[in-house]
């Protein structure tokens, strides 16, 4: 057989899918290619690396490819081809988890020609694989020119920039995706998060409820509806979508095996009432413990250990149990003991608002709701005195407590710094906990009324709330401090970027669950600096009428929702 004729029968039994067949053809071929051109020679090095990876020989196949690279390496007039052939190495690389290699040949692939969508396309998905977001927009973002008319391309890229929080970036982009494919749910979702993460609540609405036809497949939408109702104060909408945040953040995951509570006055039920989202909400949903409390047979709460002894003090009612990893009634049982009471439903208690927090005119008033040890609340008290007379302020910088994470909600550390060491006429309590300690001195240096006592450094949250109890003022970022000393009653003043999360709505400057807080929100395109002007202003005024011995302190319940009773009134008192 002649070359060409060998040549033709290779090609016939690769387009017939011969491929067994066709190997050996073209292997034939390159042992009888003297004299011909380098060019061919190099196309069938590249014919024969498809036909090893089409036959499960991908290293075999990645050989072959750098056969014909190496032979046409310098040859400027091939660069189309080597181009697809550095993208066949990069596919085969990819197959094989070889990224970093497989990054290196796309990227090959596509100096050599520029417009090479499909090596731009794998390439983008390589670097969001590696994490490497910067790297993926840039591919993506160079995509959509070549292909304008792709959305998927436009989701990509949107996507992309929502990840890195460029959520203004993110929206011409997924719009683009969304007038070409006006069916998409994807784009839909993220145009509503995005909307939601930029401050535009309303904007965000109508796309939210476009995706409530695919509610089930698509929870974190709805757990994104909820939030921005709740922001919106719409309670009775929001409580139901909120529903949603089990299935977004679990899957079909509870607590135990057990029937879900309705929420209906069940006095002949014992009911358990778990944690699901962390200290602070879970402070914050315990608002709605006593109503629960009231209405079943007996509850029992299941909450994280460092919550155990202030819900067992301050819900006596109540059978108190610290959650552990045990999921009950497995084996298909309709009731299961804990706490040694047998329990026949159960509830998450950020489930407890969607019946008892569905309005405004819902919410009690009271200035608290957790009691601490008194004890400790003593004890605390006069360790203050030996201090001198002057009101405690307590305070921190990072919500949570620690400084060994990022915070978005810190407060900017220089600014406390500023406060803390321009007002004498208080002493400083330190609140913050982690490795504060070189923050801490600095801020102190060369004073005597800044302080920080080494137990509050303990995660006791039971020891800390009689510390916070015993402040006259607190000033604290978002964080579990924050919800723990409005459970107390005590003052708070809450510093909060102007896009603050849905507990503490959009606006106003109390919140119904914590009405002793005071709100200090940064308004649009205010600084933090500004922010702190108006708040070492209303220091002075609070100072100022502190300082004077006849003043007697005002309620510090806020309620601005609803007028209370005057029984109301004389209870919260």
């Amino acid at each position: 057989m002649t070359f060409a004729s060998i040549l033709q029968a290779a090609q016939d039994a690769y387009v017939d899918g011969e491929h067994q067949k066709s190997l050996p053809l073209y292997l034939r071929l390159l042992q009888e290619c003297d004299g011909q051109p380098i060019e061919l020679v190099a196309k069938l090095w590249n014919q024969v690396g498809i036909l090893q990876c089409q036959l499960g020989e991908n290293y075999a196949g990645i050989g072959s490819f750098q056969h014909a690279i190496n032979l046409l390496s310098g040859v400027t007039t091939e660069n189309l081809f080597l181009a697809q052939v550095h993208f066949n190495t990069g596919l085969t690389q990819r197959s094989l988890g070889l990224t970093q290699d497989a990054i290196d040949s796309l990227v090959s692939a596509e100096q050599l020609s520029p417009d090479y969508a499909d090596a731009l396309l794998v390439l983008g998905q390589l670097y969001f694989e590696k994490g490497h977001n910067i790297h993926a927009r840039q591919c993506f973002e160079r995509l959509t020119t070549l292909q304008p008319n792709n959305p998927s391309n436009w989701l990509t890229l949107g996507y992309i920039m929502t990840l890195n929080g460029d959520y203004n970036d993110a929206l011409p982009a997924l719009n683009e995706a969304e007038r070409l494919d006006p069916h998409s749910v994807d784009a839909c979702f993220y145009i509503a998060e995005s909307l939601r993460q930029t401050g535009r609540y309303e904007d965000s609405l109508p796309y939210y409820q476009r995706l409530l036809p695919v509610a089930m497949e698509r929870p974190a939408a709805m757990l994104g509806y909820s939030e921005t109702l709740l922001s919106l104060g719409r309670l009775e909408e929001a409580w139901d979508a909120f529903e949603f945040r089990r299935i977004a953040r679990f899957g079909t995951w509870e607590r135990h095996l057990l029937k879900n509570w309705d929420g209906n006055p069940s006095p002949d039920k014992n009911v358990l009432i778990y944690g699901e989202d962390g200290v602070g909400t879970d402070i914050m949903f315990s608002s709605c413990l006593s109503e629960a409390i009231r209405d079943v047979g007996h509850c029992v709460v299941e909450c994280d250990g460092s919550l155990h002894k202030l819900f067992a003090r301050s819900f006596p009612q109540a059978t108190i149990v610290p959650q552990t990893l045990t999921t009950l009634g497995e084996n298909g049982e309709t009731e299961i003991e804990i706490g040694g009471v047998r329990v026949s439903e159960q509830l998450a208690i950020g489930s407890l608002p969607r019946y008892y927090r569905r309005k405004m005119t819902d919410f009690p008033i009271r200035s608290g709701y957790l009691l601490p040890d008194a004890s400790i609340v003593a004890g605390w008290r006069k360790r203050f005195a030996a201090i001198g007379r002057l009101p405690k302020i307590g305070f921190l910088w990072q919500g949570s407590g620690t400084d060994e994470a990022a915070d978005l909600l810190a407060l900017p550390t220089e600014l406390v710094t500023q406060l803390v060491r321009n007002e004498r006429r208080a002493s400083w309590i330190c609140l913050q906990r982690g490795n504060a300690q070189q923050t801490f001195e600095t801020m102190r240096h060369g004073l005597g009324n800044v302080h920080l006592f080494g137990e509050a450094f303990v995660y006791d949250i039971d020891y800390l709330a009689a510390l916070l109890a015993s402040l006259d003022l607190i000033i604290t970022p978002a964080g579990h401090i924050a919800h723990l000393a409005g459970s107390l009653g005590t003052r708070t003043w809450l510093l909060l970027p102007n896009n603050a999360a849905w507990r503490w709505s959009l606006a106003g400057e109390r919140t119904p669950w914590h009405p002793s807080v005071k709100i200090f929100r940064r308004a649009e395109q205010e600084s933090w600096k500004t922010l702190f002007e108006r708040v070492t202003n209303e220091l002075e005024t609070f100072l100022l009428r502190t300082a004077n011995e006849n003043w007697e302190e005002e309620s510090i319940i806020k309620f601005p929702f609803r007028q209370a009773t005057s029984r109301e009134l004389e209870r919260a008192a």
